[in-house]
């Protein structure tokens, strides 16, 4: 094969335009996973990322998806033109094809100039087809993967040629380039990345060519500097996202070092394995993904790949003084170290600097993130080893093998279209194609709530989490699209955004439920869209048919009207007098703790007709005064407390049940002790024993309390040691609360640690036992407040009361006269609580113990027979306790499966293995809990056979395997599945009557970031104008559009929306500003002209070089 000088570009302009005729031949679109369906409606992405506040749902920041709104307003552009969708998706796609296999081509010439032409495909077609780049790119379908992935190359070509020719010039190329590409970046791990590579290169040449230091240096700089400038627009919005109280609530809610911790380690344990990564194999893919997957790890394939691997690690060792090859060896072996994460070797050193580095933690998978520097560093590797072993003559075959191997093996997936399937869900072996037809009715009902719900948005049902599948014609499996299908926002899922996931939350689990209307005025919705096109089993969601059910009665009571009807989706519309206007007025002001807005109705007067607004507690609340303050309890549990807490434990006897401790603090030995932990906590490899590691570390750190204080100790060291507790103790909160109620003996052993360093920290009265007690409290080892002792069983309600007052406790079918509030016998049906903690607490009824929904006595269970019983389940979510007593008489293994109606048939909402025990084989105890999901409402209890796989080796050597059910045959008696029902309880304050408000409102809206109200009040006290968009410290309010309402007078109302507190009397107007909007204009406007500045300065100096 004889190949001219640009031969091989054109190899691979072509060979990029056949993969995508292949994948685009049936003319539909592609879409999985979480990037939706941008290309079915590239206005709506342009609409989202073209200002700093995006109105989806109840809207949002947006933040660094403003990176990128060049790609969206580019591709809108050619969406004008008429361009079919999926003929720009294509286009697209060939884009990034061509324009990532010419940057590795030229990068492969850029590291080895004598690189012969035909070596040069080797590497675009290992970079293309390499199975890293299979899952991680286009499997997994995220566009800024795509995107970050073509960037990689081209950024580095760039950096590296303007080194190498010491020519400032490609600094501004470079920073163009991240313009062009800039969806690549909405990740921020992905910046990170990029400027990684960049600062190796750079310290890497500033060791081994000593003569450009300074160059170096002023290069480095100049492409920093030229990189903010020329993406300073959506910099902007990063840094100002950061200032915003929804970056503070997301990461107090969200983000914790423990949980990443978590993650990492699961992650490292499935992805990190030495022996996948230098393969660049996605272990669990390969393992569990599609059928065609697994051909990755057919013998013969393994043995190729591994000489693929030898090949690298060969060139890397062979030519280790060759300059480029000490510079790629050492990025690959890096990369491989930073790849697997906690894995061994060296897992301690990455874990040390995940916990200490918070920025580090965007690592948290860092196979999906760091995993990139893999394929790009191997490819050019690969390449030079096959062109040095391939020079011999008697090795000449070896570049053919290569190129058969890259194009075959590894590119079977591409040329056949199998990279975009994948499994219908885990445990699945039926395949899914990502491509997809959107259903005509859909347009039809976007052009109606585009004329019908022009200032209001709607409630899409059923809803669910943030995965969706719509049984469509084409099917589609990915995030839920109601953002990318419809122009009007829409409350259609529960998600992670601060504020927005507590209201959908609600909002499921009421949508069985009459209360769904009560969510309408406080949303600002109009209408709600049903849809019968989703597989509800596969996401676990509603029954659309439930769901319909329940609109039905509402509309027969004339809350809705059916005003739309098409294919499978309907549209109601709302009672008009239950439609607030987006931006209103009220004076009715309530507090609360918890944005339970059925309940909240239930005390409002005249509701709807008359407005209200409810707010949490906050510093501000000085200035405002509340009709009525109604708190519901945090916490509920059952307690008998026959016996007092074992506080009577010797000193001997508790410090035996704790871990032991040698030297306290400001002893000589003490920091090699904590020096000592560290290390072995370091060596904890299961997440379990490193939990049961640091419970123990949390004694440690209780018995130094303890000790310093009986020792009376000097006041310093004690509040240090006080401040080590709670530290300590606040880092594990998050692991300790995922074992509440996991009855397992995890999860007593952690109870008992607790309430022994409780029992201790509070007999020296320390502060720390405060923090400790309000967990044991949680989870229902002890009162916060002690009760008398009884053989009654105590029902607990646990509150936390913001502010103090006189109460009430509003509950139905209470004995008042054996109510107890914090441990006291209640005297008095109002009473005074100050701010902080209490407990209301009183002897359960007949009518609150389980209501058993199962109960039978005794009978035999085998695999024989049919053992299944039928379970009601509650409108609403509902904990359940099923229990039993069994006994083996044949078998060793059965299952307990709890099914509801919306659960796949293997994915039931409780499963539970039971084994028989080696020794002890008499009558044993099994219980279980679970919580019902929303939108279930019936259920069936199975006990199955245990099935085991059964797995043997085909003639090409993979594994075939089959499911195998096991005989057994148990008795079983007093089983019991049962449910409480218990009244809702609440503090009730009563401040004053509602007041009707008289203030009249107008308003428009100018963009999405910009409101005018235009307000005629008649008097001077305070109210309320609610605007119901999320809250957000960076939208203001301006008093005829300069005099800024003062911050400590916006408060977050109704649970998500912004509120602002006026007094001013007359007639006026509000400025409502999302103010980040003014920096994201004056930022777009410095990236515009300074882009513009260097593509002059760049023009320029080429006119000057012909003139010369």
């Amino acid at each position: 094969m004889r190949f001219k000088k640009y031969n091989w570009q054109l190899f691979v302009v072509i060979t990029s335009l056949i993969l995508v005729t292949i994948w685009f031949r049936e003319k539909n679109l592609l879409g999985a996973a979480e990037s939706a369906l941008p290309f079915y409606d590239l206005q709506i992405e342009y609409e989202m990322t073209r200002w700093s506040w995006s109105s989806p749902g109840l809207g949002n920041t947006a933040g660094n998806i403003t990176a990128s709104f060049p790609t969206y307003w580019f591709l809108f552009q050619i969406e004008k033109t008429g361009v079919p969708a999926y003929l720009i998706e294509a286009g697209l796609f060939w884009f990034l094809l061509l324009v990532s296999g010419i940057s590795i081509g030229y990068l492969s010439k850029e590291f080895f100039p004598k690189l012969p032409q035909k070596f040069i495909i080797l590497a675009v077609f290992f970079y293309w087809f390499n199975p890293f780049v299979l899952v991680n790119v286009w499997n997994r379908f995220l566009y800024n993967h795509m995107f970050f992935w073509v960037l990689i190359p081209l950024a580095w070509l760039l950096f590296l040629k303007g080194i190498r020719l010491k020519d400032v010039r490609y600094s501004i190329y470079l920073a163009l380039v991240t313009v062009i590409f800039s969806y690549a970046l909405t990740s921020p791990a992905f910046v990170i990345l990029l400027w990684l590579i960049f600062s190796f290169t750079s310290i890497f040449r500033l060791v081994f060519d000593k003569g450009i230091r300074v160059f170096l240096i002023t290069y480095f700089s100049l492409s920093l500097f030229f990189f903010v400038t020329f993406n300073l627009w959506w910099l902007s919005q990063v840094l100002s996202f950061v200032g915003t109280s929804t970056y503070d609530a997301a990461i107090s809610k969200y983000f914790s070092s423990i949980g990443n911790l978590s993650t990492l380690y699961s992650i490292s344990e499935s992805l990190g394995r030495l022996t996948d990564l230098v393969r660049l194999l996605h272990a669990d893919f390969i393992q569990i993904g599609p059928i065609w997957a697994k051909y990755y790890d057919v013998f013969a394939v393994r043995g190729i790949q591994f000489f693929a691997v030898g090949s690298i690690f060969w060139a890397i060792l062979k030519f280790k003084k060759n300059k480029e090859i000490l510079y790629l060896g050492s990025l690959f072996i890096i990369s491989l170290f930073l790849t697997k994460g906690v894995q061994s070797p060296f897992g301690e050193l990455f874990q040390t600097i995940f916990l200490k580095s918070t920025i580090f933690q965007v690592f948290r998978n860092p196979f999906e993130k760091i995993g990139f520097l893999l394929p790009l560093s191997s490819s050019l590797i690969f390449t030079f080893a096959v062109w040095k072993i391939s020079s011999k003559a008697k090795y000449t075959f070896i570049y053919f093998l290569s190129l058969v191997f890259l194009i075959v093996v590894w590119g079977f997936p591409f040329w056949s279209g199998l990279v975009f399937t994948n499994i219908k869900y885990s445990g699945s072996n039926e395949l899914e194609s990502y491509e997809v037809t959107v259903p005509s009715y859909y347009k039809s009902a976007n052009n109606f709530l585009k004329e019908n719900a022009k200032n209001s948005r709607f409630i899409a049902l059923p809803i669910g989490d943030e995965g969706i599948t719509h049984s469509w014609e084409k099917p589609y499996r990915g995030v839920e699209l109601t953002s990318s299908l419809f122009t009007t926002p829409g409350i259609s899922l529960r998600t992670t955004i601060p504020f927005y996931n507590d209201l959908s939350a609600e909002i499921s689990k009421n949508q069985l439920s009459r209360n769904i209307i009560n969510f309408i005025p406080y949303t600002n919705a109009s209408h709600i869209l049903l849809r019968n096109d989703i597989d509800y089993k596969e996401r676990q969601m509603a029954n659309p048919s439930s769901v319909e059910a329940v609109l039905g009665k509402l509309e027969e009571d004339n809350f809705l009207y059916k005003k739309f009807s098409e294919g499978k989706i309907s549209i109601y519309e709302v009672s008009k007098n239950y439609l607030w206007p987006k931006i209103y007025s009220t004076k009715n002001l309530l507090l609360t703790n918890d944005a339970k807005i059925p309940e909240i109705t239930s005390f409002s007067d005249n509701y709807p007709e008359e407005k209200n607004a409810f707010l949490y507690s906050s510093t501000q609340n000085g200035n405002v005064s509340f009709q009525k303050s109604i708190f519901f309890f945090k916490n509920i549990y059952f307690q008998k407390v026959n016996t007092p807490l074992p506080k009577d434990l010797t000193e001997e006897d508790l410090l035996s049940r704790l871990f032991y401790v040698k030297h306290l603090p400001g002893s000589f030995f003490y920091p090699l002790a904590r020096l000592k932990e560290k290390l072995l906590e370091g060596s904890q490899e299961d997440y379990f024993g490193w939990l049961i590691y640091k419970t123990g570390i949390l004694d440690k750190r209780a018995i130094e309390v303890y000790k310093l204080k009986k020792e009376g100790r000097n006041e310093k060291a004690i509040l240090k040691a006080e401040a080590s507790y709670k530290k300590e103790f606040q880092n594990m909160e998050p692991e300790f609360s995922q074992f509440m109620g996991d009855r397992s003996s995890i999860e007593d052993l952690i109870k008992m640690s607790l309430l022994y360093q409780w029992i201790l920290l509070d007999r020296v009265s320390s502060n720390a036992a405060n923090n400790i007690s309000e967990f044991l409290t949680v989870w229902g080892i002890k009162p916060k407040f002690e009760l008398p002792v009884s053989e009654k069983k105590y029902v607990i309600f646990g509150f936390e009361l913001p502010e103090p007052g006189s109460f009430g406790i509003n509950a139905d079918d209470l004995d008042e006269n054996t109510l107890y509030v914090d441990g006291n016998l209640l005297t008095e049906k109002i009473f005074y609580l100050e701010k902080g903690e209490h407990e209301v607490a009183f002897f359960a009824k007949d009518s609150f113990t389980p209501t058993n929904v199962v109960e039978e006595k005794e009978f035999i269970v085998s695999d024989s027979i049919d053992n299944s019983w039928n379970i009601k389940i509650p409108t609403t979510p509902t904990t359940f306790i099923v229990s039993f007593d069994y006994r083996f008489v044949e078998g060793d293994s059965f299952e307990v499966n709890l099914f509801q109606d919306i659960d796949r048939d293997d994915s039931p909402i409780l499963s539970g293995g039971i084994r028989k025990e080696k020794i002890y084989h008499g009558w044993k105890r099994m219980e279980k809990n679970f919580t019902t999901t929303p939108g279930a409402t019936k259920g069936i209890l199975k006990i199955l056979p245990t099935e085991k796989v059964v797995c043997k080796k085909n003639l090409i050597l993979i594994d075939e395997c089959s499911e195998k059910k096991s005989s057994f045959e148990i008795q079983i008696r007093n089983l019991r599945v049962s449910h409480h029902e218990l009244p809702e309880v609440s503090l009730i304050a009563e401040n004053g009557a509602f007041d009707e408000t008289k203030t009249q409102i107008e308003w428009e809206k100018i963009n999405p970031t910009l409101y005018r109200v235009f307000i005629q009040k008649e008097d001077s006290e305070n109210e309320m104008v609610v605007f119901s968009e999320l809250y957000n410290s960076g939208w203001k309010a301006f008093i005829g559009g300069d005099s800024q309402i003062v911050e400590d007078k916006h408060f977050m109302v109704n649970g998500y929306a912004n509120g602002w507190l006026t007094d001013k009397e007359g007639t006026y107007e509000i400025e409502i500003k999302f103010t980040p909007e003014d920096y994201f204009k004056k930022a777009k406007m410095i990236s515009f002209l300074s882009i513009v500045a260097a593509a002059i300065f760049l023009i320029g100096l080429e006119i000057r070089k012909v003139v010369k």
